[in-house]
C-alpha cells in the first residue's frame, strides 16, 4: 500500500516512477513491521529486481508501520489484510 498524496497509484505508475526515483536523493522511505519480516524481505525483493533507491524504516509491529504510512512519514509498505480498514477509508491506497 502507498500512502495517499505519494506520485504513485499503481504498480504501472510506480514502475514509471521507478526510472526517476532510481537514485533518488534522498531515497524513498518505507515502513515494514520489522526487521526481518515477510513484508521487509518483499520490499527488498522489489528493491532489488526494479533498481529503486529505498531506505527501510522498521517499527515495532504492522499497526505502527500502516500508521507511518498512512501519515505520509513513509511512501509505502507491503501489507497483508490489516491494512482494509485504512483502505476503505481512502488513507491509503493499494498498489494494483
Amino acid at each position: 500500500m502507498g500512502a495517499v498524496g505519494q506520485p504513485f497509484r499503481s504498480g504501472q505508475e510506480f514502475q514509471g516512477i521507478r526510472r526517476v526515483r532510481a537514485r533518488s536523493r534522498p531515497p524513498l522511505a518505507y515502513a515494514s513491521g520489522g526487521n526481518g519480516s515477510i513484508h521487509q524481505l518483499a520490499m527488498e525483493m522489489l528493491k532489488q529486481r526494479a533498481g529503486i533507491n529505498l531506505v527501510h524504516v522498521p517499527y515495532k509491529g504492522g499497526a505502527p508501520a500502516a500508521t507511518a504510512t498512512v501519515a505520509g512519514e513513509v511512501a509505502a509498505m507491503f501489507s497483508g489484510t490489516s491494512s482494509a480498514p485504512q483502505i476503505k477509508a481512502g488513507s491509503c491506497a493499494p498498489l494494483r
